[in-house]
């Protein structure tokens, strides 16, 4: 007697082509049980109808009857016959790798619509060094990397690249940034890169044919699909179908509640609805109500802001603030000190994953505040020198160039001490020239105050220390200061301040090294976070910051995402899989992730 689908469905899970390879069933036959199709009998002429009110053939009949003999509702029959089937359309069998050691590193991709003209190739590459710096053993990609032709009208309007295959060219093009590791990869086999199939009955089967372009790219299955380590870890890659939820997690839990007991995969990693489930988007409050935002009006209060009110935003113009969000916060915080001074005019405080502007190895990035680190540039709020218009930081008046070109008009400046200068000149100063022409070595400090006077040698030294850089007009006060042998300037923490400021040349905000980075708590603060139109950005405490509320695909916002307004992340993952045994068992010990988001 062969199997019935109950054997099969407590033998583990089935592949649909194992379903009806077993009972001898067509696909035809598989999707009317699937669904659910209501069945009547016909008791004068004894036949089993299908809902399409057609007979149902001896096949159909027996999986019917199968179907009857589990004690499970209609309702959990379909839910159990439609994991089976989205564990693959196709057969593909789960690819191994051969992995044995306890703790692995991967990267992450997915979405990346290759074609379209919201695919970013500048995060490709930024991926790509990452990756290497990180030291990845190799890399899983979830699906849709190339965009399709859909065949809807305007669609044809958004490609980069028209036709699979111009499309499939620029993949192999692209695929090369990555050629240093295995990408194992599913696709979507009815959307996008399946269009190529399924649109016009073209018969692309895309995910075979981007494995004949690129030989790092590993084709593993259709929708769904495990990769299975040597050390125990499985891996699982979705590409469902349907539209986003309002909540992020709603569609992942839904599917991991569907999960037979047998079949848990130790990771999912799933794509399609260009949303991260990396939880920065719990941190959208990111700073105190102290902290002052640069406006149209002023610095203000971030906790002052309201709806309409005009704020500087990253590229150096002003927008409306379109949300505003407050509530209480008990956790960690970042202070990022961007001049050797704890003084609160020189920091910025927020919550870790509060992302900052920086420049790091000659790149401009948006970067979370707690992956910040000493010798990062951040841009902050300049002014004009005012003599030459250079932007300087906020906190200076002049350039150090400017400075020594008229330090001639701040003589005077040092040359007054609160009155005491006619007692300087009349009494101090001849009474000193006598004593230096009696022999005596002499240093009037009536007016002039060394940090440190030295003798050696028969010379008489004045010995200024600076902390960064000379400061302005100081070296005034020994202009024709003769009763010393020699005037020196010791300069400690050089490089403090530059004498020539870096400047952002898109939006004229000024680079300065960040100094130190502090990592505290703070219990029951009220903190506070904006939404800014277009620019998604604002600067707070000096410093450019971005919203925070968008946060992985490599292809921003779809026109339906934009239509009713729903933010795309964007970005990458690298994930850390640390494995250990159980009673004999391999199980994950703890997982790692670390997720770049980009913004525009």
């Amino acid at each position: 007697m062969g199997k019935t689908l109950l054997d099969l469905l407590l033998e583990g899970p089935k592949t649909k082509v194992q379903i009806m390879e077993e009972l001898n069933i067509s696909d035809s036959q598989f999707r009317s049980v699937k669904a659910g199709i209501p069945v009547n009998y016909d008791f004068k002429n004894k036949v089993y109808y299908l809902g399409e009110n057609r007979p149902a053939n001896e096949t159909e009949i027996q999986v019917i009857k199968e179907i009857d003999k589990l004690d499970l509702p209609i309702d959990q029959i379909r839910k159990v016959l439609k994991n089976l089937q989205s564990i693959n359309p196709r057969k593909y069998a789960p690819r191994k790798i051969e992995f044995s050691e306890d703790h692995v590193r991967f990267g992450v991709i997915t979405d990346c619509h290759m074609g379209h003209i919201c695919y970013r190739p500048d995060i490709l590459d930024h991926a790509r060094e990452n990756f290497k710096r990180s030291g990845i053993e190799f890399i899983v990609n979830a699906g849709d990397t190339i965009e399709g032709m859909s065949g809807r009208d305007g669609h044809i309007y958004e490609l980069t690249h028209l036709g699979a295959t111009a499309q499939m060219k620029y993949f192999q093009e692209e695929m090369q940034k990555l050629e240093d590791w295995d990408v194992f990869s599913i696709e979507a086999d009815s959307s996008h890169g399946g269009w190529f199939k399924s649109k016009g009955n073209a018969g692309l089967d895309i995910g075979p044919e981007l494995e004949e372009k690129a030989d790092n790219y590993k084709f593993i299955g259709y929708d769904e699909q495990d990769l299975i380590l040597d050390n125990g870890l499985k891996i699982r890659l979705r590409h469902p179908g349907g539209g986003t939820a309002y909540a992020i997690s709603y569609k992942m839990q839904k599917y991991v509640e569907s999960i037979g007991g047998g079949d848990k995969p130790n990771i999912v990693i799933q794509g399609h609805f260009h949303k991260s489930e990396y939880m920065f988007h719990r941190n959208i409050h990111c700073f105190d109500g102290k902290t002052k935002i640069t406006t149209d009006k002023g610095k203000i209060p971030i906790r002052d802001i309201k709806k309409g009110d005009k704020v500087l935003t990253h590229k150096n113009r002003y927008k409306k603030v379109v949300q505003l969000h407050g509530s209480n916060c008990d956790g960690n915080f970042v202070k990022i000190m961007f001049r050797n001074d704890d003084s609160n005019s020189d920091l910025i405080s927020s919550t870790p994953e509060h992302p900052i502007l920086v420049f790091r190895n000659k790149i401009k990035q948006w970067m979370p505040a707690k992956d910040v680190i000493i010798g990062d540039l951040i841009l902050v709020n300049y002014i004009e020198c005012k003599y030459c218009k250079k932007h300087l930081p906020y906190w200076r008046t002049s350039c150090n160039e400017c400075i020594s070109k008229h330090k001639n008009k701040n003589k005077s400046k040092y040359l007054t001490n609160k009155g005491g200068n006619e007692h300087y000149k009349k009494d101090i100063l001849p009474r000193a020239i006598e004593l230096q022409k009696q022999g005596y070595k002499i240093i009037p400090i009536g007016d002039v105050i060394p940090d440190i006077i030295a003798y050696k040698d028969g010379k008489l030294i004045a010995i200024e220390i600076e902390d960064g850089w000379i400061k302005q007009g100081k070296q005034e006060k020994y202009r024709g200061f003769e009763f010393v042998d020699e005037v020196r300037w010791e300069i400690i923490n050089k490089g403090k301040e530059f004498s020539t400021y870096k400047v952002d040349k898109e939006s004229g905000f000024v680079l300065v090294p960040v100094e130190k980075v502090k990592h505290h708590k703070k219990r029951n603060t009220k903190v506070y976070n904006l939404g800014v139109e277009t620019d998604n950005s604002y600067v707070a405490s000096n410093v450019v910051v971005h919203n925070c509320f968008d946060g992985g695909t490599i292809c921003d916002q779809t026109p339906f995402m934009k239509k009713v307004g729903t933010p795309a992340h964007v970005g990458y993952w690298i994930l850390d899989a640390y494995m250990t045994k159980r009673e004999g068992r391999p199980t994950v010990e703890r997982i790692q992730q670390e997720f770049t988001p980009f913004y525009d």
